[in-house]
């Protein structure tokens, strides 16, 4: 409250009107309760709320002041002399005395405390009691100086009158600006309370018969049993009170410092705001029995009952207030010893969290390392296996590649004599065929043959001559032609100038990779021929790397070819078959099931065209798969050939060639003693 804000204009008005009726009532009220009535006034409260208005809202309200001054001032000393003009310039020097003393009280307390501490401490109320004792003389001064001036009062009176004017002025200060202030200051939680308690007062007048059952049997709630408490702790207080006021302001007895242990009940118990309203009880109470005559403070001659009056609400009301301030100081005080003893708890926690946490992260440190350690271990053994992988890797790799150079070289060098021998056949024939007939015409024409001729057409069979020569020439064809399929088979197969990733006929490749492998699909001493069924889709020319493609078919024919057992096939009939049906542990794919009703060595090859890949399932009706060795073909060095056998790295290069080369699936559905079923899956 150091710096007051500028108000609106509609406020300021209302402040200034507000403040003029209040001063002017209060001082009219004074006059009517003066010693005598209309006289001098003990405790003039219109002093108080001067400098409590000035030092709330502002000094732009002393014009009001001034106003409401002048007019109580001027108008009662008109009334009481009849002289309008000695009572005019009175007004003016007792209003003008008025405001300065309001003006220079709230500029000093301004300055040296600020009204938001001023009852704070205990310094600062004898700050507050010290300020107002000087800046109180100043209206007692120019009020008084006008007034002998202007011979409303006698020389031999002035001093007395200016010591009843200023010590009235200084208790109403005194008593009534703290009051004003502490309410300004928690105006907030007052009219809150007043509200509380007129929504009480309303609700309690509606239900009387609720307040008797309460005071019978109170709530046993903790909050309700404490106001109950304290409730009545107040009316015990009001009650004594009343009865050493009645004793020492109504039966004349000497007893009124009996109120001083009720007034320090009231600042230890109720707090600063209730002790301000128990001031101002005692002190109206005093004021009161002294104007009636029945107080002990009233003495034989009207200054000492002034003084005694005036020193008794003075002392109270200083003594209490510093009280107050004191017990404020304490609470303060005890509220920071324990704030600083919950921080220096916080500070202890917030250290042990500290040691916790560097703890915890030493601990997270060295787990890290660890396992930082353990990922390098782990890094570095995966990069040696991926090291040897890669080296195997690029040993098949390189005999691949040295093998479909051989092949492509071997079909080139065969290409051209079988070429040769195939177009001659063509020739040969026709012209064994002319000769044929050349011979035939000359047996008819001439039909009767020499001895030699005769004897040689009998060692030679002519007849079964023409009859077996075709035949063989047919079959020097069919063989001619048969070699001429291997060689473009081989060729085709190798792509050795088709590494890139281009359009190809899957069909084509898989083909392919069956010739190349009819010898091993024939009948053996101890199996039958594996039967090759094909089932092929509408399928378009797909983007992919056609060599590698045609080495993934390959692999996985091969294998195939390889895991159909001598015999087994033999003992397979209907009744095995239903009884694959009713597993529950069977792959329920498309060719599975298909495949179980062959009851001879069969490989299936299924494609399929799909919204957005190929589908090409190559299944056997081999022995199948344990489920141990399902989950490690595709892994690199795992196979279950003999050692020498297999290197165990055909399904680990077929995997990557699919899912790495051509972001595809491979997937593999086996049971034992039932087959097994490869699904390759590239994307269009």
């Amino acid at each position: 409250m150091n710096s007051i804000a500028a108000p609106k204009p509609s406020a300021f008005i209302y402040r200034l009107v507000g403040t003029a009726l209040v001063y002017y009532i209060t001082a009219k009220l004074g006059q009517y309760l003066a010693i005598p009535p209309g006289f001098i006034t003990p405790v003039y409260a219109p002093s108080g709320i001067a400098v409590a208005v000035l030092l709330c809202w502002g000094d732009q309200l002393a014009v009001g002041i001034w106003i409401a001054a002048l007019i109580a001032a001027a108008w009662p000393l008109w009334v009481n002399t009849g002289n309008g003009a000695m009572s005019m310039v009175s007004g003016l020097g007792i209003a003008t005395g008025s405001v300065l003393q309001a003006l220079v009280g709230a500029w000093l307390l301004r300055r040296w405390v600020g009204a938001d501490l001023l009852f704070q401490k205990a310094q600062n109320v004898f700050k507050f009691a010290g300020i107002e004792l000087f800046s109180c003389m100043i209206s007692p001064t120019l009020g008084a100086g006008t007034m002998l001036l202007c011979g409303l009062i006698s020389p031999n009176n002035f001093l007395n009158s200016w010591i009843t004017f200023w010590l009235g002025d200084y208790i109403g200060v005194l008593v009534i600006a703290p009051l004003l202030i502490l309410m300004w200051l928690d105006r907030i939680a007052t009219w809150q309370w007043l509200g509380q308690t007129f929504k009480s007062a309303q609700k309690n007048a509606l239900d009387i018969a609720s307040i008797a059952r309460l005071l019978v049997h109170p709530d046993h709630s903790p909050e309700t049993s404490r106001q109950f408490k304290q409730l009545r702790e107040v009316g015990i207080w009001l009650v004594l009170i009343s009865i050493v006021g009645i004793i020492a302001f109504g039966m004349a007895y000497p007893i009124e410092y009996m109120v001083v242990p009720l007034l320090v009940w009231a600042a230890l118990r109720f707090g600063q705001r209730f002790t301000n309203y128990s001031i101002l009880l005692v002190a109206g109470l005093a004021l009161a029995g002294t104007i009636h005559g029945t107080s002990s403070f009233n003495r034989s001659t009207l200054n000492e009952t002034l003084l005694l009056l005036q020193a008794f609400i003075g002392a109270i009301t200083l003594m209490m207030l510093v009280l107050s301030a004191v017990i404020i100081e304490r609470e303060q005080a005890k509220t920071s010893l324990e704030q600083a003893n919950a921080d220096l708890e916080s500070k202890i926690e917030a250290r042990t969290a500290e040691l916790q946490l560097a703890k915890h992260y030493l601990e997270e440190q060295v787990q890290e390392r660890t396992a930082s350690l353990s990922q390098a271990l782990a890094e570095l053994t995966h990069t040696h296996e991926s090291l040897k992988q890669a080296q195997l890797q690029l040993v098949q790799t390189e005999k691949m590649s040295s093998l479909g150079q051989l092949v492509a070289g071997v079909a080139h060098e065969i290409n051209n004599p079988i070429g040769f021998i195939f177009g001659n056949i063509t020739y040969t024939t026709a012209y064994t065929q002319d000769l044929l007939d050349l011979l035939e015409l000359y047996q008819t024409t001439y039909d009767q043959p020499t001895p030699a001729i005769q004897a040689k057409l009998e060692e030679v069979d002519l007849e079964f001559l023409k009859a077996d020569l075709p035949k063989t020439f047919s079959s020097m064809r069919a063989g001619a032609d048969r070699v001429k399929q291997i060689v473009l088979s081989l060729r085709n197969f190798s792509r050795l100038d088709e590494a890139a990733f281009k359009p190809a006929n899957i069909h084509e490749g898989i083909d392919n990779a069956l010739v190349i492998l009819d010898h091993q699909l024939k009948a053996t001493n101890h199996r039958s021929a594996i039967q090759v069924v094909k089932t092929y889709g509408q399928i378009p020319l797909i983007e992919c790397y056609v060599g590698q493609l045609n080495q993934v078919f390959m692999n996985i024919l091969v294998n195939a070819i390889e895991a159909i057992a001598p015999d087994k096939q033999a003992t397979r009939t209907n009744t095995s078959c239903h009884a694959l049906a009713a597993r529950t542990d069977r792959p329920g794919t498309k060719l599975f099931d298909i495949l179980q009703t062959y009851s001879v060595p069969t490989i299936h090859i299924d494609t399929e065209l799909q919204e957005q890949s190929v589908v090409i399932r190559i299944a056997d009706n081999g022995p199948g798969m344990t489920e141990e060795t399902l989950k490690n073909i595709f892994n690199p060095f795992f196979t279950t050939k003999p050692v020498g056998q297999g290197t165990g790295l055909g399904l680990s290069i077929s995997y990557q060639i699919i899912t790495e080369r051509h972001q595809g699936t491979l997937q593999c559905h086996s049971v034992l003693d039932y087959g097994t079923e490869f699904i390759i899956q590239i994307p269009r």
